[in-house]
C-alpha cells in the first residue's frame, strides 16, 4: 500500500448523467487501488447529480444521514 496522501480533483459537467459519473468514479477507485492507493473519502458539492450518484452508491443524505459507501475492492468505507 502506498503511504501518504493523494488529492485527486475532477470536475464533471452538469450535462453528464449521474450514472455515467458514478461509473467514472468507481473506475477511478479501482485504478487507484491497482497502483496501491486506498480511497477513503470523496468531497463533493451539492449538485443534484452528485447527490444522486452517491445515493446509488448507498449513501443517504436526508435526515437519517448515511455518508459512506463500500469501496468496491476492499472491506473499507469511503466517506462522502
Amino acid at each position: 500500500m502506498v503511504t501518504g496522501k493523494l488529492q485527486w480533483l475532477t470536475f464533471f459537467t452538469s450535462k453528464l448523467k449521474h450514472s455515467v459519473q458514478g461509473e467514472l468514479v468507481k473506475q477511478a477507485i479501482v485504478l487507484l487501488h491497482e497502483v496501491g492507493y486506498k480511497v477513503v473519502a470523496l468531497v463533493l458539492n451539492g449538485l443534484s447529480g452528485n447527490v444522486r450518484m452517491v445515493q446509488e452508491f448507498g449513501c443517504c443524505l436526508d435526515v437519517n444521514l448515511v455518508n459512506s459507501f463500500h469501496n468496491p475492492l476492499m472491506n473499507l468505507l469511503v466517506s462522502v
